[in-house]
């Protein structure tokens, strides 16, 4: 049994296909699905039903990826306390971010890490929070920066950076530009866009509209923050838009306010697994993380 057929095995699991499992490993998929038969042989069962769907688990392959995730892990853990050990963070750090973070916060992060630690490097996922979660809990990813709260997230350690305000995003010439606050009530006269359903920030904006009786009207639902504020520029409805974000989108006709007599905020969090030691990389990722605010 070859430590590369379980990164497969993993991958497969994962991802529902061979295809989508080989793209992900970055080998071609006759290659993957050969091992996988290699460990299967090994093995003495099949670990997956084909189909026109996908990959499914067998019985036999459920009882094998705990296993297999936790011996991945330990391989991981191991890496990480050799490297740690020779003195220098000389390994990759895998590091992930929500879509409404990453583009805004990552770059900075990364640059002072590097300034700091020259041998260190980086691998960046984006993906929702969910995702974040379940691969750090796989061990594809050390950390992650988020926005709590963390539903099921109790085997993580969290490390709240800071508050981010959500502005109201109108087009300039919107009527509620004429002033320099806006109310809750004033934002639900007005069709919203936001992101899709599976992204935090679309949570947290129909929660701070829940502070009235009615219900909002969301008018478009989009992946992309930059989207959502193209929508916005063209007159289809107003937004939320984190003040961590706004330097980003000076080219887009938007004016942004406060919102009153309660401005809404999110948090920004780092979180890493509580199972796993910090690892030296991770260490000086966080030591920056909580730099940041202070040194920005």
């Amino acid at each position: 049994m070859e430590i590369h057929q379980l990164r497969y095995f993993q991958a497969v699991a994962r991802h529902g296909t061979f295809s989508r499992a080989a793209k992900a490993c970055n080998v071609s998929q006759p290659s993957l699905s050969q091992q996988i038969l290699k460990l299967e042989a090994e093995i003495g069962h099949a670990l997956f039903r084909r189909t026109r769907r996908g990959a499914l688990l067998t019985a036999r392959g459920e009882r094998l990826l705990p296993r297999a995730q936790s011996l991945l892990n330990e391989l991981g853990a191991i890496q990480v306390e050799v490297c740690d050990a020779a003195g220098a963070p000389g390994r990759e750090l895998a590091v992930g971010a929500i879509p409404t973070i990453a583009p805004y916060l990552l770059p900075s992060l990364i640059d002072r890490c590097l300034r700091s630690s020259p041998g260190l490097q980086f691998r960046v996922a984006e993906e929702t929070t969910d995702t974040l979660l379940q691969a750090m809990r796989e061990g594809r990813l050390d950390a992650g920066l988020a926005s709590p709260p963390f539903p099921g997230g109790r085997d993580m350690t969290v490390d709240i950076l800071m508050e981010d305000e959500l502005l109201v995003t109108l087009p300039r010439r919107h009527p509620l530009c004429r002033r320099t606050v806006v109310t809750v009530e004033d934002v639900m006269h007005h069709p919203l866009v936001l992101m899709k359903e599976v992204h935090c920030l679309s949570r947290q904006t129909l929660e701070v509209c829940s502070r009235t009786l009615s219900d909002p009207f969301v008018s478009v639902d989009s992946s992309q923050l930059d989207t959502v504020l193209a929508m916005v520029e063209t007159g289809l409805g107003i937004t939320f838009t984190p003040r961590l974000a706004v330097a980003s989108f000076k080219h887009r006709r938007v004016a942004f306010r406060t919102l009153s007599p309660q401005p809404a905020t999110r948090q920004i969090a780092l979180i890493y697994p509580k199972r796993r030691s910090l690892s030296q990389s991770v260490a000086i990722f966080r030591r920056e993380c909580l730099a940041w605010p202070a040194g920005h």
